[in-house]
């Protein structure tokens, strides 16, 4: 079943698509260690958990209004419009990586923790709109009888590639370096990677391919996967 599932990436052209969900969960993977530490307030526990209670809150509305607004401006008959919305959400988080990391170089008498609760909503607005997706292009051009183990697949990596990033996280905040520095280095991976993507977008790669964008004709009863068998061919 493994070599079945390889063989089918390997042919179907937008295998590489299995790591767009990784992509971001490396990028947000080191928000479970710094969240704690924008958080904390010295000496004051009460106040560091209400702190930590609105970062999460601000997760929760990132979340809830990423996919959303991308309902807007994504096609499911076109998924390279879905390609586009990852893409652009890796950008969104580098952008929020970057504010977190303002925040921390920020030096005065001003509290930061509202910019650290806007810039968190940003990042979040991002990885909600990779994690939803990401999932549905792969549904809208997989056939039904691999869906289960492409997506299974998927979803392990994610979790592989986002404990790899807490863990890296965790050692650099152990080794001396600030959340300034490790919220940095998790806005270079995001702008990598963006770069990366959308190199393979302009190129025509995975839903990007012009097969995999033709309108379901309902008179002669073409859809994705009899254009996908089309593709292979």
């Amino acid at each position: 079943m493994t070599r079945d599932l390889i063989s089918y990436l390997w042919v179907c052209g937008f295998g590489l698509l299995t790591m767009m969900k990784s992509s971001g969960s490396l990028t947000w993977g080191a928000a479970d260690i710094l969240n704690v530490s924008f958080a904390k307030v010295e000496g004051d526990e009460a106040a560091t958990g209400q702190r930590l209670g609105l970062i999460y809150t601000s997760i929760g509305i990132g979340c809830l209004v990423g996919p959303i607004v991308t309902n807007l401006f994504t096609d499911p008959n076109r998924p390279s419009t879905l390609q586009s919305a990852c893409i652009c959400a890796l950008a969104l988080m580098s952008l929020g990586w970057i504010g977190l990391s303002s925040a921390c170089e920020i030096h005065s008498s001003l509290d930061t923790f509202p910019m650290v609760c806007v810039f968190t909503m940003v990042r979040t607005l991002g990885s909600s709109t990779i994690w939803m997706n990401s999932t549905m292009i792969l549904q809208q051009l997989s056939k039904k009888d691999i869906l289960g183990r492409v997506l299974a697949l998927e979803f392990a990596c994610a979790m592989g590639f986002e404990s790899l990033s807490a863990c890296l996280a965790g050692r650099f905040k152990d080794a001396g370096y600030g959340d300034t520095q490790v919220a940095q280095a998790a806005a270079a991976i995001g702008g990598t990677l963006f770069l990366a993507w959308s190199i393979y977008h302009l190129f025509g790669g995975g839903a990007a391919h012009q097969y995999f964008n033709r309108r379901h004709d309902k008179a002669s009863g073409t859809n994705t996967e009899v254009l996908h068998d089309a593709f292979i061919a």
